[in-house]
């Protein structure tokens, strides 16, 4: 799968012009994306189109428009396409209360170890952005 390319990138003031329509058909495509595992871990499967829509959100919701900073935005976030014959999606651990989100991200250390897929009788186990990760608390999004 092709990787996002800054060319793909709207200006913030044309995004916005576009956003009203595009944001009603990501969020259906993410939506059949998504996998609900337990009450409190969702998986986002990510691509292409996935990657771009946060990337641009992203850059929304920072008010980016220096191009260096669009390109490390760019980078980040295509580390989220998968390769060739492999699966990437995004782990949102999904608390509402603060409290309990900090308590439960400070018990999940070592979740990453834990986390595996299985298709067809192929396990192929978790890999974790070690950015995301400390020894003592997990990201909410993985």
């Amino acid at each position: 799968m092709e990787p996002v390319d800054i060319s793909e990138i709207k200006n913030i003031d044309d995004y916005e012009l576009v956003r009203p329509h595009y944001r009603p058909f990501m969020m259906a495509l993410k939506d059949r994306r998504r996998i609900r595992v337990g009450e409190h871990m969702t998986f986002q499967f990510e691509n292409h189109a996935t990657v771009l829509y946060q990337t641009q959100e992203m850059m929304r919701a920072e008010r980016m428009v220096r191009p260096e900073e669009i390109a490390h935005e760019v980078k980040t976030y295509n580390v989220l396409i998968p390769g060739c014959g492999e699966p990437s999606a995004t782990l949102l651990i999904e608390y509402e209360i603060p409290a309990e989100r900090d308590a439960r991200l400070r018990d999940l250390v070592g979740l990453e170890h834990r986390i595996w897929l299985e298709v067809q009788g192929q396990r192929s186990t978790a890999r974790f952005d070690d950015r995301q990760m400390s020894r003592g608390r997990l990201s909410a999004v993985q």
